[in-house]
């Protein structure tokens, strides 16, 4: 809100609607969370799609307008989840590589061993291998203004939504990459 704020000051207007916009509706989300009966719809859902639903929603946030969104999953990578309850981990794993980036944060895939892995990566600074377990931690974050939610509440929807779903952080040299990854894919 505060970024919505500062954009209205500068006189923009369109720009800080769409982040109330967006805001609005994570706050929707995480007041419902505790209640979210819905959870838990089998799908299928096409990660492609999910994630380039989302390309432009997080290019209206203030680090979306300079960082680019590489959404290398190719169509019809199925999941076993609900299309809207894939969006909500995706679009905070999204939204965290954008804060830590300094070239585009990348969307892919890899299926191995009966896991299917939705990964987002980013080029940041990465995570010392003391803070990897920790930062999944909700209310936890090492970094100053953010609210230490995102993978907390990625890591809960998705295993919450889909039997087998877990959030895997790993610490790149440089970079992070967190990947929700699905066992056993049925539909």
């Amino acid at each position: 809100m505060g970024q919505s704020d500062g954009l209205r000051r500068r006189g923009q207007p369109e720009a800080a609607a769409a982040i109330d916009a967006i805001a609005g509706t994570i706050h929707d989300r995480v007041d419902r969370e505790p209640g979210r009966a819905r959870i838990g719809g089998r799908g299928p859902a096409d990660a492609h799609q999910v994630a380039q639903g989302l390309v432009p929603v997080l290019s209206r946030t203030p680090r979306g307008d300079h960082i680019a969104i590489r959404n290398d999953l190719p169509e019809r990578v199925m999941l076993p989840i609900d299309a809207a309850d894939l969006a909500d981990p995706l679009g905070s794993l999204m939204e965290n590589a954008l804060r830590h980036a300094g070239h585009p944060v990348r969307i892919s895939h890899d299926d191995h061993g009966g896991q299917r892995r939705i990964q987002v990566e980013d080029d940041g600074r990465g995570v010392s291998d003391a803070d990897l377990n920790r930062i999944v931690t909700r209310g936890l974050s090492l970094d100053e203004g953010s609210t230490g939610l995102g993978l907390a509440l990625a890591r809960d929807i998705a295993a919450a939504a889909a039997a087998g779903a877990h959030l895997h952080v790993t610490s790149l040299s440089p970079g992070f990459r967190a990947s929700l990854v699905f066992d056993d894919i049925v539909f």
